[in-house]
């Protein structure tokens, strides 16, 4: 049987353990525009309002990873790098910004691999195929991490 005491200690252990391990952040995803559906990644096409958000963001994590060379020495000193684009009514991204290090190969990287998508299922409202922006978010650890 446990004692007060020793239930103090594991959970002041607990608490210590935590703050010294940094949970996987997860990244940061808006939509915005006049829709009821969201655009997405035709793989996240089954997916349903922030799911497919996320899913969306999730290839394109995956898609800008597996086109960077190496991580640039200092990302650690970085704490996010946003990417905003728009996806206009027929599914094509438009407008990329790219908010990161002063890298260009890694700017570079996130271009290209948002030209190289397939063309997105367009946001959608009454029917119609209607514009998009995605504002993402993600944080260092996830771009460069393990």
């Amino acid at each position: 049987m446990r004692t007060a005491a020793s239930l103090i200690c594991l959970s002041v252990a607990s608490f210590v353990l935590a703050q010294e391990t940094p949970a996987l952040q997860e990244p940061t995803v808006v939509v915005s525009g006049d829709f009821d559906t969201p655009s997405g990644h035709p793989e996240c096409d089954a997916r349903e309002g922030t799911d497919r958000e996320r899913c969306t963001a999730e290839v394109i994590l995956r898609e800008v990873k597996a086109r960077i060379p190496e991580a640039p020495a200092g990302w650690e000193s970085y704490e996010d790098m946003g990417i905003r684009f728009d996806v206009n009514a027929f599914g094509n991204i438009t407008g990329i910004v790219v908010e990161s290090m002063e890298d260009q190969v890694i700017h570079q990287a996130v271009v290209t691999t948002l030209y190289a998508l397939p063309k997105f299922i367009p946001a959608r409202k009454d029917g119609k195929g209607m514009g998009s922006r995605y504002e993402l978010r993600y944080p260092m650890r996830l771009v460069f991490g393990e």
